[in-house]
């Protein structure tokens, strides 16, 4: 994991926090932000805290290249899977364009079925559609997402 200082840097490379969480947070690390983004950071955590992020297992994008279908090329998705929480998944767009897709969990790893899932947006914790097992996601450059899946009640 990137914790310390070069975690604490990637803001500075970017030059915008929340750019910052599009590199960081699908390789697992919670940066600390400066005040004026404390709100956020805030509620990063928190919802780490409520989904149960210690206890899950992370499936890094760079080893589960399989986690989601139906991305354009350069965005990544990372996951964590809870057994009793579901999947936190963690989605960032790299590329220079503001985009959208329809994407498509590996409902099979997370242990979820797509007919039976609910998703949230892990910030606002507003619904978002499972269509045909997928979830439509816009981006913009250089922007992230998190999505709570859960089966459905």
């Amino acid at each position: 994991m990137n914790w310390g200082v070069p975690g604490d840097l990637l803001f500075y490379r970017l030059g915008d926090f929340r750019k910052c969480m599009a590199l960081a947070l699908p390789h697992d690390v919670l940066v600390r932000s400066w005040q004026d983004e404390f709100p956020l950071t805030q509620a990063l955590w928190k919802l780490a805290d409520d989904f149960g992020r210690s206890e899950a297992k992370f499936f890094p994008y760079y080893e589960h290249p399989n986690l989601v279908r139906g991305m354009p090329a350069e965005w990544i998705a990372s996951a964590y899977v809870h057994p009793k929480s579901g999947a936190l998944l963690i989605l960032s767009n790299l590329s220079k364009q503001d985009g959208t897709t329809a994407v498509t969990p590996n409902w099979e790893m997370f242990g979820l079925a797509p007919d039976n899932a609910t998703a949230v947006d892990g910030m606002s914790r507003q619904d978002i559609p499972v269509f045909g097992g997928s979830l439509s996601v816009r981006l913009p450059s250089v922007g992230w997402q998190t999505i709570w899946i859960r089966a459905g009640k």
